[in-house]
């Protein structure tokens, strides 16, 4: 008896469901877009720092061999790359 109720119930809750999904996934859209839009950009910036950086580190160049200071370079531009890789990390 339950079953046969059931039976009769649950295409109708089926029905619901599924227009419901419609009706969220609409709603969603929009926000996942706007999500979407923010990584994009977040991601460009990061590239262009990361561009600007490796310019940098090539015209600096502190693994010359005739660099005065190679040491002191190195460790500044071991900081600088931790702090990229933290701003990745986010």
């Amino acid at each position: 008896e339950e079953v046969h109720q059931q039976l009769e119930v649950l295409p109708e809750k089926w029905l619901n469901l599924k227009r419901n999904y419609v009706a969220v996934r609409q709603n969603v859209a929009p926000l996942q877009a706007q999500e979407n839009a923010k990584i994009r950009q977040r991601l460009a910036e990061f590239d262009t720092i990361q561009a600007h950086f490796r310019e940098r580190f090539k015209n600096e160049a502190p693994y010359a061999y005739d660099s005065p200071d190679a040491y002191r370079k190195l460790d500044r531009v071991n900081r600088d790359l931790i702090k990229q890789e933290n701003e990745l990390e986010k």
